[in-house]
């Protein structure tokens, strides 16, 4: 034991890592009759990332080498939650822009309405600030830092739209369709996520 630790349990620390998982009702998700393990996060995951070698310089430049995107991405995510400086750099380049927008109003016709294209107009904005545009671009730029790629799929609710994201695990975009690229998902997610049919559901 090094004179720093040994100074250290003199002050009453404990330096030993618990290894054992929690056993209270946190940690299991009851749906129906069936519990699962899923409720609580794994706290021993970076120990086993560690031990993958994520902290070796050289592990991290042959992944470079070989464009290995999965090791890569979860490198990142790794250094993310473990290294302050890391994730401050990810979440100022994330939010270095405002994504301000702004609406133009445009007519169609010389015969029309002022109260009504006001009234359409203020709609619009309404949409399009129940949308939250500007916290959802800081969303998909840092996963874009963090990840390399975002995925998802947009939808329009009564009042907004909103993005449902996709586990960039089972999707990939090779073509495109009129000029936006297309999105492929492996349908097998859901057998492979959610086995339990009730759970699935």
């Amino acid at each position: 034991m090094t004179n720093a630790q040994q100074e250290i349990h003199k002050k009453g620390f404990d330096l030993v890592k618990p290894t054992s998982t929690p056993t209270d009702s946190y940690a299991r998700l009851k749906i129906g009759a069936k519990q699962y393990a899923d409720a609580l996060l794994d706290l021993q995951y970076y120990e086993k990332l560690e031990r993958r070698g994520f902290r070796n310089k050289e592990f991290i430049i042959q992944a470079l080498i070989d464009n290995d995107v999965p090791t890569l991405r979860l490198i990142s995510r790794y250094f993310y939650k473990t290294n302050g400086i890391y994730q401050k750099i990810v979440n100022y380049f994330a939010t270095m822009y405002r994504y301000d927008w702004y609406m133009v109003p445009e007519l169609l016709s010389d015969n029309y309405k002022e109260e009504k294209v006001i009234a359409d107009f203020q709609k619009g904005l309404n949409f399009m600030d129940a949308s939250h545009i500007k916290k959802i671009c800081g969303e998909f730029a840092l996963a874009v830092i963090r990840d390399g790629v975002y995925y998802g799929y947009i939808a329009e609710g009564t009042e907004g739209f909103y993005i449902q994201e996709l586990p960039w695990k089972w999707c990939r975009s090779r073509f495109k369709i009129k000029g936006v690229p297309a999105i492929e998902f492996n349908m097998a997610f859901f057998d492979t996520v959610f086995p339990e049919v009730s759970y699935r559901m």
